[in-house]
């Protein structure tokens, strides 16, 4: 099902949703106590393409590994516990709450997108960038003194 990074796993939508017991009386549509995984998987698959979707404006997605930023994490969770509580709730019952973290962290990818905000990640350093060097005179005449180059000036 997943395509891309999982940029949050089901503890950290549990710990959004309000706890365990929470996420299973959301996405338990078998009856078993324990919330669904193919549930669980899917709204994490839905939040994390999001996340991607924004963070691919700003690098190129497949150099990411786990463990991601913080920051990633945070609003994949966030958004995945909204995707939880309108699935659990036939999207009647959303708590403001949930409601409010979902739009807090889309305005996040959104101005991360933007490249209004960062991920708090350091750059590499210098010494670890590619630095290419060009030749702007390949001809080897530029800037020399030569009797050739002042040709027709004395």
């Amino acid at each position: 099902m997943a395509t891309g990074p999982q940029f949050c796993g089901q503890h950290d939508v549990e710990l959004a949703v309000g706890g365990t017991p929470q996420l299973a009386q959301l996405l338990d549509k078998d009856g078993d106590g324990i919330a669904d995984a193919d549930l669980v998987a899917s709204i994490i698959a839905r939040a994390s393409g999001e996340v991607a979707a924004a963070v691919s404006n700003v690098s190129d997605i497949a150099t990411f590994t786990a463990p991601y930023p913080d920051a990633l994490v945070y609003a994949a969770a966030n958004i995945a516990a909204f995707y939880a509580w309108t699935m659990g709730s036939g999207e009647t019952a959303v708590p403001d709450g949930a409601k409010a973290l979902h739009e807090d962290a889309l305005r996040f990818l959104d101005q991360l997108a933007r490249r209004e905000r960062s991920l708090g990640v350091a750059s590499p350093p210098a010494s670890k960038m590619e630095a290419k060097q060009v030749d702007q005179d390949p001809g080897g005449l530029l800037g020399r003194v030569t009797r050739n180059a002042l040709k027709g000036w004395w």
